[in-house]
């Protein structure tokens, strides 16, 4: 079992999951936050959308921390 922070543009949480059974959408869920439409990253790694339900430990490796974030980049925000 794992550390897992997860936020998005005005909330962060950490939970906490095993990265080799945990998907991408899971830990969102987890957590009570929404994706949205921002863009998806794992440690600094970008998911793409077909990557959302791959375990953490898939995309990235192992780690001893995982931060997942979606953020959505806005000119006029």
């Amino acid at each position: 079992m794992k550390s897992i922070k997860v936020q998005n543009n005005l909330k962060s949480k950490t939970i906490i999951g095993n990265p080799d059974e945990m998907t991408v959408q899971q830990a969102f869920n987890e957590a009570q936050l929404e994706m949205g439409n921002g863009i998806l990253n794992l440690n600094g790694v970008v998911v793409s959308a077909q990557d959302v339900n791959r375990t953490l430990s898939d995309i990235v490796g192992a780690r001893d921390t995982y931060i997942l974030a979606s953020v959505v980049k806005a000119d006029c925000a």
